[in-house]
């Protein structure tokens, strides 16, 4: 009775190739002649920008990844107009197009190239009041992988259990079932809080609006995701200058809980499988629907992968109970264990300065810090022993109301409050989590979202104190290495005078085990006898000793 083995198989992407680059975007755009131009003579006429980088196509040759892509930017800026609506004007701009082209060694055509791209820089410089050079660097993030299908034997079958010993290893398993994604818009009217003065009525009267997504729960379901979660939104608007003091028309108003729900189609999707969601902000918008009450759009990507994660019990070895021997074949094959899955809230705090040329924030008794948000970006993750430690950086954007001693300019318009927009990128922060099952050599995944943003100024009314509340997911995986049985057989040694010296000459498609089966010996004997230790590289014409056994 043959011995017959039971297998198991599963898909794993295994990332190949890595690559980082920046690529710039550069070109003017003119504003439409019936639109306000920049206003002149402001520090900054160019209040807010709004932007983010798309991939628009992709293609790959060995060791190459060629990527075109365009940057969308919008921007919020001081016009020339004097009529109450046109202090404030808000542009979308033609799209910045860039391209670049990755050498990424280990790149071949038939993996599937995943590229992120961040836009790093935006300057923006008014040559007139309609025309503005933009010049843009793109942060790009290109990962080449192989999906592939693996097989291992989990037992064997065909034979009594008193003929053999079997030896299995737990091996645990990440099986990527598959990935969604999906843009979603979340609209909500929603009443200024009590007290508020009421909305300008104008062409323009909201200045500003943040939205933070937080995701509360994720379920799988049969070929689908179904993601949950809600909005922050503050929206910056202007007063009207009869219901409020005019030298300070602007308010900002917050509403939380704007909340969300998606479904997402993943084929091959089961409840037991794990899903991994991220929400990004591709758009916040408010306009006026009456005097006190904003209508409110935000536009979402929300995207899930999906993942099953399993243990296999491996076989390993197979050794005989009776008089015969188990002749096996072994492989190499490498498992990305997860040691451990951890989540957690980091406070990360700090102190900012504001740039050179920005006016000091409003120190008055309204509240003068209009809107926040910021971007987590994780760096580095460095597991060592004991302890996993996280590098990244925030981008946080402000906007503020000034004060109005250094912004002469505004003091001479009226109505025109001064309202500034600041970026502050790349602020480093380190996070470290005690995982005692971390050790150095092992491999760290983390990913962040922001959950809460405090600014508070200092006396100086220059420096920032900032309190990021970050909520930080980490995975640790350990890469192993297992030689597992890929095929066996129970062998009845023949016998043959161990005198006689017997030799056998290598022909085109022989391999070890099927030369080892011709004369019912075992692989290992085989190799042994004639001190092979690659395996698979047989040459034809090559004469190899037959050893009695």
């Amino acid at each position: 009775m043959g011995i017959e083995l039971v297998r198991e198989s599963f898909i794993v992407d295994k990332i190949m190739a890595r690559a980082t680059a920046q690529a710039a975007a550069k070109d003017s755009r003119e504003l439409p002649a019936a639109q306000p131009g920049l206003r002149s003579g402001t520090i900054s006429a160019v209040l807010r920008v709004d932007k983010k980088a798309y991939i628009d196509e992709v293609r790959v040759s060995d060791d190459l990844v060629e990527v075109d892509g365009h940057v969308e930017v919008e921007i919020l800026y001081v016009g020339d107009g004097d009529r109450l609506g046109e202090q404030f004007v808000r542009r979308r701009l033609e799209p910045l197009q860039f391209s670049k082209a990755i050498e990424m060694e280990g790149m071949t055509q038939e993996m599937v190239p995943r590229v992120e791209a961040h836009v790093r820089t935006l300057d923006i410089v008014a040559r007139s009041a309609h025309r503005l050079d933009l010049d843009a660097v793109v942060d790009l993030s290109v990962t080449g992988v192989s999906r592939e299908k693996q097989e291992v034997a989990t037992g064997v079958s065909g034979v009594s259990p008193e003929q053999l010993s079997v030896e299995t290893e737990p091996l645990r398993i990440t099986d990527r079932v598959g990935s969604g994604s999906i843009q979603y818009l979340v609209t909500a009217n929603r009443s200024l809080p009590s007290g508020y003065p009421p909305i300008l009525q104008g062409q323009a009267p909201v200045i500003a609006v943040t939205a933070i997504p937080r995701v509360l729960d994720s379920t799988v379901q049969d070929d689908k995701v179904r993601v949950e979660g809600e909005l922050d939104v503050t929206v910056v608007y202007q007063a009207d200058p009869e219901y409020c003091d005019p030298s300070y028309p602007v308010y900002s108003a917050t509403f939380t809980g704007l909340g969300f729900s998606q479904t997402i189609g993943v084929p091959g999707a089961v409840p037991h499988n794990r899903a991994i969601p991220t929400v990004n902000v591709l758009s916040a918008e408010a306009s006026r629907m009456t005097a006190d009450v904003l209508d409110i759009d935000v536009a979402l990507s929300v995207s899930v992968d999906v993942v099953d994660t399993r243990e296999v019990d491996a076989l390993v070895a197979v050794e005989s109970l009776g008089p015969g021997i188990v002749d096996a074949v072994r492989k190499h094959i490498r498992t990305h264990h997860t040691v451990t899955e951890e989540r957690a809230e980091a406070m990360l705090t700090g102190t900012i300065q504001l740039p050179d040329g920005f006016p000091a924030i409003y120190a008055g008794d309204e509240r003068a810090v209009l809107a926040k948000t910021a971007d987590v970006k994780i760096d580095s993750c460095k597991p060592g022993d004991g302890r996993v430690t996280i590098e990244g950086t925030l981008d946080i954007d402000l906007v503020y109301a000034a004060e109005t001693t250094l912004d002469e300019e505004f003091e001479n318009r009226d109505n025109i409050p001064p309202v500034r927009s600041v970026r502050f990128d790349d602020i480093p922060f380190e996070y470290a989590f005690d995982v005692s099952e971390a050790s150095a050599g092992m491999i760290g995944e983390a990913w962040a979202n922001l959950v809460d943003l405090e600014i508070e100024p200092m006396s100086d009314r220059r420096r920032i104190e900032y309190s990021a509340v970050v909520d930080i997911g980490i995975r640790v995986i350990e890469v192993r290495q297992v030689s597992v049985v890929t095929d066996c057989e129970l062998v009845t040694p023949q016998e043959r005078d161990p005198a006689v010296i017997t030799f056998y000459v290598v022909q085109s498609g022989d391999s070890l085990w099927s030369i080892a089966r011709r004369y019912r010996i075992t692989v290992d004997s085989l190799a042994k006898a004639n001190e092979l230790e690659d395996r698979e590289g047989l040459k034809p014409g090559s004469k190899l000793l037959i050893p009695a056994i």
